[in-house]
């Protein structure tokens, strides 16, 4: 069965909400690298268009939601932990480098477009105000850097959580017990790092986590 035929039969599956289990019993083959890059493709051209294109909208409401509380500010800043934030698209890829069943990358697929569109609503909806950092004390052009790539009003829910996570349970190893555990704790890490480089607060990781979940419950009988 060629791929687009599968991707048919998947979005179906999306529209009408029918168990999809006997409908593509047929794709659960090996996927290509073709396969990949094409999921690849369309998630990151998905991303672009609808994470800046709701930031922009939102910066143009006139109302901005502060959704930090009032002992966020001691949280301990740790410069260092944007190397771990900053790795979050290398573990959707080489999660997605890793997956060799085709029905299990569909559903990734599906998951993250769907994550990313209801996480842009939001944003357009619920705006909120800038996460002033520490960051500005360390690297003040870093900081303007780190706003132009992450926006400045598209903080709840964070995504970072959710495709980091979504990800991970959508597309992690299933017989091999050291990288699932190795995956897990890049996963966790990539979670606090949202909070100790003052990027997210415990709400905006909140909100994403529950937005992975609503996502995996969706699609993870596609695997």
């Amino acid at each position: 069965m060629k791929f687009s035929e599968v991707n048919q039969k998947i979005a179906v599956c999306w529209f009408d909400g029918r168990t999809p289990s006997a409908q593509v019993d047929d794709c659960d083959s090996r996927a290509t690298w073709r396969h990949k890059l094409e999921c690849l493709f369309f998630v990151t051209a998905f991303f672009l268009v609808c994470f800046y294109g709701a930031d922009r909208v939102a910066e143009f409401r006139a109302v901005k939601i502060d959704f930090s509380m009032q002992f966020e500010p001691l949280v301990p800043f740790v410069a260092y932990s944007f190397v771990v934030y900053a790795s979050a698209p290398v573990f959707c890829l080489v999660l997605l480098a890793s997956e060799r069943r085709s029905r299990a990358l569909l559903a990734w697929r599906n998951a993250m477009c769907t994550a990313i569109c209801l996480a842009a609503i939001a944003f357009i909806a619920m705006p909120s105000a800038p996460f002033l950092s520490n960051l500005h004390r360390f690297a003040p052009e870093f900081e303007r850097v780190i706003l132009l790539l992450t926006g400045q009003h598209n903080h709840f829910p964070s995504l970072h959580v959710t495709l980091t996570v979504a990800s991970l349970v959508l597309l992690i190893p299933v017989r091999e017990r050291r990288r699932r555990r190795l995956f897990c704790l890049w996963a966790i890490g990539i979670v606090a790092s949202t909070l100790s480089t003052h990027q997210h607060t415990l709400l905006d990781v909140a909100g994403g986590l529950v937005l992975a979940v609503l996502v995996v419950y969706r699609f993870g009988d596609l695997r």
